[in-house]
């Protein structure tokens, strides 16, 4: 196979690949092109797929017959998971998927107070849970960005796929949805970084917790909604698809489910002394459980996704 290349917008194909078609959501670039090779054969080449190392795939939807042997990051069962520290994508899976255990595990014990040893105990937990939740919520987040940056800008059958000339700690990248959505998700983090902090304060008796404390977890809670939506617009290529058979596709589902199940918690939790009902703190615990599972469930598809066709 030839060896130059030319420039595909952001990412570069062997000169003798024949560009068919690309296309995407309106307002950003391409997240699919179909390219031509020289045997006649066509590959289909999508965004998240090719930053995830899972590289391109005939229109039928099989995986590329690649050049080489296997990568070590193939190997195994995908619903196992692997072992691949070298990697951001693994490094996004992992943090996410301990970040939203620790919000499950939150959200547990306000709901379930009297099995964590009573309301106090069960406060503390929560607290801790939340608080250091938020924070890993964030720092997978900026991986998130960080993977988009400096995904392959190589397209090909042959593995390893070379990364960027240099490596990118952030840049500004309206128009790629792989960049706005983790970007518009590191800012609803930050929300939630806010709450928790505050009530962490408020607990140790640093400062009073203010009214306005809810107003920062629906404002997390809708930015997250929004990038999630947005991560799916990214699989399908256009603005709804369903596509039960994909894990991405999945994956873009549960987080959407669990951006929903934050704003309900969020909606009903701004806990407004005299107008706040018991029945609607249940319905808050109840949201934020019901949305951290679902990013946990979410969180963990990631490690399999790297690893599948």
């Amino acid at each position: 196979m030839p060896e130059g290349n030319v420039e595909h917008e952001r990412v570069r194909a062997p000169s003798d690949w024949e560009k068919r078609e690309s296309g995407g959501a309106n307002s950003f670039e391409d997240s699919r092109a179909v390219y031509r090779l020289p045997d006649g054969s066509e590959y289909v080449w999508e965004s998240r797929r090719h930053r995830k190392g899972r590289g391109p795939r005939n229109p039928e939807g099989q995986a590329a017959k690649e050049a080489d042997h296997a990568p070590e990051s193939r190997k195994g069962h995908p619903w196992l998971g692997g072992f691949a520290p070298h990697r951001i994508s693994w490094w996004v899976a992992m943090v996410f998927t301990v970040g939203s255990a620790l919000f499950t595990l939150g959200a547990a014990a306000s709901l379930f107070a009297p099995l964590f040893g009573g309301e106090e105990s069960a406060k503390a937990v929560a607290d801790f849970s939340y608080f250091t939740g938020a924070l890993l919520f964030t720092g997978a987040i900026y991986l998130q960005v960080l993977e988009a940056l400096n995904s392959s800008d190589y397209i090909g059958l042959k593995r390893p796929y070379n990364p960027p000339r240099s490596f990118t700690w952030f840049a500004w990248q309206p128009r790629r949805l792989e960049f706005m959505a983790p970007f518009l998700l590191l800012i609803g983090s930050l929300f939630f970084n806010v709450e928790t902090t505050l009530v962490i304060f408020s607990t140790l008796g640093l400062a009073a917790l203010p009214v306005a404390v809810g107003l920062t977890s629906l404002a997390g809670s809708v930015l997250f909604l929004v990038p999630s939506y947005l991560q799916m617009v990214e699989v399908c290529h256009r603005y709804l698809c369903f596509r039960p058979r994909e894990i991405s596709w999945w994956i873009t589902v549960l987080f959407i489910l669990g951006s929903a199940g934050f704003v309900v918690g969020s909606v009903f939790g701004f806990g407004i002394p005299g107008l706040s009902s018991p029945a609607e703190s249940e319905i808050t615990k109840i949201g934020f459980l019901q949305g951290s599972v679902f990013f946990l469930v979410g969180s963990y598809l990631m490690l399999p996704e790297m690893y599948s066709d």
